[in-house]
């Protein structure tokens, strides 16, 4: 007969923590970014970069810039000629770690995540906040002198293996099977080598396929 046992994980929530919603937006390099535009069936999604910021004496905003789809741009726009408040979702999410138990149902993702959902909104910044001002900038020696270019990869590592308690005989003191470790070290590999692809492409970048 199978007995019920207490769950030690935390019970899901669907309470809004600020803090902690801040932190896991402000952790991830992009951010998926759905919007509802007119005559669509589907959202359309924008993975565009993004911070939870406070700036001078205004409530904190999370800001994102990046490449919007025409039909998202068009209805940004027609914000301004009173079009109404263009709903969106923001998704963000962090792995934490790969665990392994002794069954299906034991084996998953231990993870952080969020979704943030409000009106999306245009402002207007200035060229030189960006650095925008110019143009041919490899055409400019001095600047080319002054600043360098290039891409630093980036990429995800697996770390080292952490025993669980129930491995049998020896417990938390039980090393990992060469199996696990095989898979570390031979993903770990993988993912440095396609970063490091991907970082020497020309531009335009043509991304290298997996």
């Amino acid at each position: 007969m199978v007995k019920s046992a207490p769950n030690p994980a935390p019970a899901w929530t669907n309470d809004y923590i600020p803090a902690l919603t801040k932190e896991i937006i402000n952790g991830q390099h992009i951010l998926h970014v759905s919007f509802l535009t007119k005559d669509s069936e589907y959202p359309t999604v924008c993975y565009l970069v993004g911070q939870i910021l406070k700036y001078k004496s205004n409530p904190e905003v999370l800001y994102v810039h990046g490449h919007v789809q025409e039909p998202v741009l068009g209805r940004l726009k027609g914000l301004e000629k009173g079009d109404l408040d263009l709903s969106v979702s923001i998704a963000a999410s962090t792995i934490h770690s790969h665990y392994l138990g002794f069954s299906g149902f034991a084996t998953g993702f231990a993870f952080a995540d969020t979704v943030l959902n409000g009106t999306a909104s245009l402002i207007g910044v200035l060229l030189q906040v960006f650095g925008l001002e110019v143009q041919n900038d490899v055409e400019d020696k001095e600047l080319c002198k002054k600043y360098w270019e290039g891409a630093i990869p980036v990429w995800e590592k697996l770390g080292q293996p952490i025993s669980g308690k129930n491995n049998l005989p020896e417990g938390k003191q039980r090393v990992p099977p060469k199996y696990v470790t095989d898979f570390i070290e031979s993903e770990n590999a993988r993912k440095e080598a396609f970063a490091k692809q991907a970082a020497s492409a020309e531009y335009p970048w043509d991304y290298p396929r997996h």
